[in-house]
């Protein structure tokens, strides 16, 4: 039921998120822990491990800190003061790292790494505080008729913004681009102002106050909560057991760029068809499963993400066997592994953020959201696991551990949709 305040600042609320949405996810294309940050670290270092952090830092570092963040904003009857002191602590450092790289500053090699994965981490962390602050505002300001519609334009407006940038980072990074590091100092400053606009806009949302029953509970009483949602839903259960399963594509994920340049021949230039393929992958992703969730349920959004996340590592074996380089006419396929990485991103607001909130309580969303991505941070160790499998052995090996993770957690996506028919059941049609 659409509130008289979300019904007054509809019009004003709905372009802050989505303008903010946009910026953020053309920031993102333009400074993507799959694709640019990868490559960038590949020109000062040949290291898995280094390769590995990335996803570690990208990852662990937005989700593991959801819990603390969602414990802290749960008796904070506004949520903006949080969502933009957050932002404005970690959006700009980018345009530090931009600055050091344009002076020129590549070496010693460690120094600079060293600073970047510090500039990696304070992103990502404030982030996840603003991240559960901008959850309790969107639930607020967007009625929950409307929110589909809103997320899904958001995305698809975002994705062909990213898909233009694909075209750029092909450009700067390119044999006629700026030499290193310049053109990734460009890139960095582009993320760090695309991210700085997406902020300058929620400074002008209308946030109406929360009601707080309670003060700030104690760790003590905090995390046998934790333990009990976890133990006594059992739909919830096999969300999270799906989500890690499913989510051991992250695995592989890093080093995709690197086999591409090292197995299959492609060239630094290829990275921004890749991120092309990448983001217009989540363009359709967006709208066909946004599509598929309003027609077939939140469960076959993840149940199909699934499917595509299965087939990344697939494709890339399958190109592996044959013996397929760069200027085969096959290799042409390597391109669908981004773009089904696209689809998989697209999948998580749309498809497990959605299907969580369907099934939950709305006095204790931020603990299930907080909950959900915090354990789904465990997959943070998941690169870690995949650099070490490559290190011990080859990339074959690699692909073919993830496809086994990731078939068995397609396998438990049917209890979704029959878990979900009885909740919905016993609350009388009614979503929580």
């Amino acid at each position: 039921m659409e509130t008289p305040f979300a019904q007054r600042h509809y019009r004003r609320n709905a372009l802050v998120i989505f303008l903010d949405y946009v910026a953020f996810g053309l920031g993102l294309a333009l400074s993507h822990p799959a694709t640019v940050l990868p490559a960038f670290v590949q020109q000062l270092t040949t290291s898995t491990l280094a390769l590995s952090l990335v996803g570690v830092i990208s990852g662990g570092g937005w989700q593991l800190p959801q819990l603390v963040a969602a414990r802290f904003l749960t008796h904070r009857p506004r949520m903006k003061p949080y969502l933009i002191g957050a932002g404005l602590v970690g959006r700009p450092l980018w345009w530090g790292l931009a600055l050091l790289l344009w002076l020129g500053f590549s070496r010693p090699s460690w120094a600079v790494l060293a600073f970047f994965f510090l500039v990696l981490a304070l992103f990502w962390v404030t982030d996840a505080l603003a991240v559960i602050a901008w959850f309790d505002v969107l639930a607020k300001v967007i009625p929950t008729e409307r929110r589909g519609r809103l997320i899904g334009l958001s995305q698809f407006v975002s994705g062909l913004m990213a898909a233009g940038a694909g075209v750029l980072v092909g450009r700067l990074l390119g044999p006629d681009g700026p030499p290193f590091p310049q053109n990734y100092a460009i890139l960095f400053a582009l993320a760090g102002l695309s991210y700085m606009l997406g902020l300058a806009a929620l400074t002008v949302i209308r946030e109406p106050p929360g009601v707080v029953d309670a003060p700030m509970p104690s760790w003590r009483d905090y995390l046998p909560l934790l333990g009990r949602t976890l133990r006594d839903d059992a739909l919830f259960r096999r969300l999270v057991l799906v989500r890690l399963l499913v989510g051991l594509e992250q695995m592989v994920t890093p080093f995709y760029v690197v086999y591409a340049i090292e197995e299959l021949g492609f060239s630094q230039a290829a990275v921004g068809g890749f991120v092309a393929a990448q983001t217009l992958g989540g363009v359709a992703g967006s709208l066909g499963l946004g599509l598929v969730a309003d027609r077939k349920g939140t469960w076959r959004v993840i149940q199909l993400s699934g499917l595509a996340s299965l087939s990344a590592p697939l494709v890339a074996l399958g190109l592996y066997l044959a013996g397929v380089q760069a200027g085969d006419r096959l290799a042409i396929l390597f391109v669908w592994v981004f773009a089904a990485i696209g689809i998989v991103g697209s999948a998580l607001m749309v498809g497990y953020f959605n299907y969580a909130l369907e099934i939950t309580p709305p006095d204790q969303r931020p603990v299930y959201m907080g909950l959900l991505n915090a354990l789904s941070g465990t997959l943070v160790l998941a690169p870690l696991l995949g650099g070490w499998i490559l290190t011990l052995s080859s990339f074959p090996t690699l692909f073919g551990v993830a496809t086994c993770g990731i078939a068995l957690g397609l396998a438990l996506t049917p209890g979704l949709g029959e878990g979900r028919q009885h909740r919905m059941a016993y609350l009388g049609g009614e979503s929580y």
